[in-house]
């Protein structure tokens, strides 16, 4: 093929007993652990309660399985029509990390909505930080650094804002910088 750059790696890592583990499933595996241990450490500094905290990444995983899958199958629906049981074949393969994170989002909003989680834009600050390095983690297996340099650019780009925020606010540019750093990070 023209323009296809061929990397010898096997996708699959290993398989036993019917069960095959891949390297997409293992980073993405990666990615959801570091994510919500990210957004868990936060969350805590900002005082919401453990079981709240897990709660709610219960429900933005399951929402994001459920969300990747449901826009893989609407983008593919073609390969579908034949037979509606491999719609629910996640391990066949075929996710849409925008499904993902459209999914993901739905999910975590519902449950902070109906259990009337306190400061919500607060919890989707930190959501987001545990989710942008957790999709850096989870798309670094991919054979091109497109997902990885996008989280990277997401993730600059919300600390150049969170810095245009501190320059907007109180603090002065006379403050020391590890007062800043030390706002950036709160």
């Amino acid at each position: 093929m023209l323009l296809s750059i061929d990397i010898g790696i096997d996708p699959v890592i290993f398989s036993n007993w019917g069960i095959e583990v891949t390297w997409h499933g293992l980073f993405t595996a990666l990615g959801v652990i570091i994510g919500v241990g990210v957004a868990t450490a936060f969350a805590r500094r900002e005082g919401y309660q453990e079981d709240t905290i897990y709660n709610v990444a219960l429900c933005l995983v399951i929402g994001g399985i459920v969300g990747a899958r449901s826009l893989y199958v609407i983008e593919n629906w073609g390969d579908f029509k034949g037979d509606l049981v491999d719609v629910v074949r996640v391990n066949t393969g075929g996710i849409s990390i925008y499904g993902a994170l459209i999914g993901g989002t739905i999910g975590a909003w519902l449950y902070v909505i109906i259990r009337k989680v306190p400061n919500i834009p607060r919890a989707a600050d930190i959501a987001s930080m545990g989710g942008i390095l957790g999709m850096a983690v989870g798309g670094s297996e991919t054979s091109s650094t497109a997902s990885t340099s996008r989280a990277t650019r997401t993730c600059r780009g919300a600390l150049s804002t969170r810095i245009r925020a501190a320059r907007a606010s109180s603090i002065s540019a006379r403050t020391p910088r590890r007062n800043i750093l030390r706002w950036l990070t709160r």
